[in-house]
């Protein structure tokens, strides 16, 4: 008798070994199944972070260029200032040097005039003798 007691408790033991087999690994799966879950929340939340860190990424970006093209509008409009100064300038020279030339002219054609004048009364005094 005691070997059936021996072999009913070693059944016994091994049902709840068994049993507990069982438990574990339903357990076991749940926990699997809880870990897929929290790993799809995490690679969900990391795309999402990932974004918006792209995102403020491009918004930094966008604020430097704004302040490089804020900075290039203010050398091409100093730029065209310039500009202005210098045509401006440039056009009183021509001016200037337009008048000095006439000037110059005009006073040549004095000389010259003053110069053939004395020649004309020599000539005529010359032809004044000669009759």
């Amino acid at each position: 008798m005691e070997a059936n007691t021996d072999r009913g408790s070693s059944r016994i033991i091994e049902n709840e070994v068994s049993s507990h087999n069982s438990t574990c690994s339903v357990v076991i799966e749940g926990i699997k199944l809880e870990m897929v879950i929290l790993e799809t929340r995490l690679l969900n939340a990391i795309k999402e972070n990932k974004s918006d860190i792209c995102s403020l990424k491009f918004k930094f970006k966008v604020k430097d260029l704004e302040g490089v093209i804020g900075h290039q509008d203010d050398a091409i409009l100093k730029l065209s200032e310039d500009n202005l100064i210098l045509k401006s300038k440039l056009s009183s020279f021509q001016n200037l040097t337009y008048k000095v030339i006439c000037h110059d002219h005009v006073n040549n054609e004095r000389a010259n005039e003053s110069a053939v004048e004395p020649r004309l009364m020599t000539n005529v005094d010359s032809t004044t003798k000669t009759n």
